[in-house]
């Protein structure tokens, strides 16, 4: 299936969006925020700049960010406008204590 609005292409999920990802430079950051029941949250980057949109489909591993943890990524165009980046290949480097696992059930 491909998509194609406001000039991007997405081949479900899509290639382009992962060569974008690919080429932008790892950053690293402190999850903000992140509630799992709605499947998105923030990231604050080291570099000082703007907090970072994450959606649950972004997060690799197995485990639920929590406020505190360390995170590395990359970044992507935040669609529709492509104004805004959001965090993309989103890894939790440091865990700020006990976490669920994805398939655990949500207690929030």
């Amino acid at each position: 299936m491909v998509l194609v609005a406001h000039g991007w292409v997405a081949v479900m999920g899509g290639p382009v969006r992962s060569r974008i990802a690919s080429e932008s430079p790892e950053q690293s950051g402190v999850c903000k925020s992140f509630c799992r029941n709605k499947g998105h949250g923030f990231i604050t980057p080291h570099d000082g700049g703007k907090d970072i949109f994450v959606h649950i489909s972004d997060i690799e591993g197995e485990f639920v960010p929590k406020e505190g943890d360390v995170v590395s990524f990359r970044t992507c165009p935040l669609p529709p406008k492509n104004v805004e980046k959001q965090a993309v290949m989103v890894v939790i480097q440091e865990m700020k204590g006990a976490h669920e696992r994805w398939w655990d059930s949500s207690s929030t």
